[in-house]
């Protein structure tokens, strides 16, 4: 094997690793499946918190209380039988115990750098119940996002199926950084007191701009391309040499 081939290899290969399969994801405990639960829902009263023993690993709830629930809860008694997750097994109820408290919800703050640009992704989860006419489960959901401190903004799931479970609906949300920690805050939006779920799974926040940053030029891919072309090459001059 010549030393040109040698020394191509791990270029190709670094080249190749410049660029980053996945952003990292700033929120901590986004799928809630920290702590894992005992039972099948657990009330977390206002001021507890969700997550890790340490800030930076954990949300910090609002209001009266929230509940998370694992994908074995049933509520068959009320027309809804299927708890699935948007993702893992646990997600959070930011109704809590019920009632109009459009004060309950979570928050996590997290580092940010000022002036870049971030995306949130999260998910809304709507229980529909089984029961015609039932005054469960059959409100819209509807949850409000807070961005440190700024207007609250409404985000709502109306899908009518599947019938006797959870739907969940993706939604994303952009904003630029102004301060270098950004507190970011779900409350339930409805403010009514007709029994329904606020459901909240998959939250993460990743960093547009630095992410940006590090995907490689074309440039890049094309010092690739020329590099694997000469190999080729090389490996075919060595064979004529050869026979």
């Amino acid at each position: 094997m010549s030393l040109a081939r040698r020394t191509l290899i791990p270029t190709a290969a670094a080249l190749l690793l410049a660029a980053p399969a996945h952003a990292q994801n700033l929120i901590a405990n986004g799928s809630f499946e920290t702590p894992g639960l005992q039972g099948t829902v657990a009330l977390f009263g206002g001021g507890s918190t969700i997550g890790g023993p340490t800030p930076g690993t954990r949300w910090t709830v609002l209001g009266t209380d929230v509940a998370v629930l694992r994908d074995d809860y049933n509520e068959g008694f009320n027309g809804v039988g299927s708890w699935p997750a948007a993702e893992g097994r646990q997600f959070a109820d930011l109704t809590g115990t019920g009632g109009g408290n459009s004060a309950n919800g979570i928050e996590q703050v997290v580092g940010t750098t000022v002036g870049n640009r971030y995306r949130l992704d999260f998910q809304l989860g709507r229980a529909l119940s089984s029961f015609t006419g039932s005054p469960f489960y059959s409100a819209i959901p509807r949850l409000d996002l807070q961005i440190d401190g700024g207007a609250r903004i409404q985000f709502t799931n109306d899908a009518s199926t599947p019938i006797g479970s959870v739907n969940w609906r993706p939604f994303v949300f952009e904003f630029t950084a102004a301060n270098a920690q950004t507190t970011v805050r779900f409350f339930r939006g409805d403010g009514g007191a007709s029994p329904s779920l606020v459901g909240l799974d998959a939250v993460s926040l990743t960093d547009i701009t630095a992410t940006s940053a590090v995907i490689p030029e074309p440039s890049t891919y094309a010092l690739l391309g020329t590099g694997l072309g000469a190999l080729g090459l090389a490996s075919r001059r060595r064979r004529r040499a050869v026979g």
